[in-house]
């Protein structure tokens, strides 16, 4: 049963995915839970790979960072953090104040 929120079929997974270029410099990303888990975990559309990426974070010691990256980078798809798209949307929308909105003024 695919799950529809993480990313639309027709593209390709996204550049920035957990150990990706720039993930690297930050400090955070050695202790993550997610190192030896193929990236393609946490952006499958399958509800088996959701499930098994939401668990994994469940005990990971970074989530937070992880989360908070996800937030601040503005990440479309994919399991960060624990959270999923939509669920990053959410707390992007009651952020104090709104992320989107900040966003806008930065560009």
């Amino acid at each position: 049963m695919p799950v529809h929120s993480c990313r639309p079929v027709d593209q390709p997974l996204p550049v920035r995915i957990p150990g990706a270029v720039g993930l690297d410099r930050r400090p955070w990303v050695a202790r993550a839970a997610c190192l030896e888990t193929p990236p393609e975990v946490f952006f499958s559309m399958e509800a088996a790979d959701v499930f098994e990426a939401l668990l994994l974070c469940r005990t990971c010691p970074v989530r937070l960072a992880c989360l908070e990256h996800a937030l601040s980078e503005g990440e479309h798809y994919g399991i960060w953090g624990g959270a999923t798209p939509d669920e990053r949307r959410r707390l992007a929308a009651i952020a104090d104040p709104p992320l989107a909105a900040h966003d806008e003024e930065v560009a």
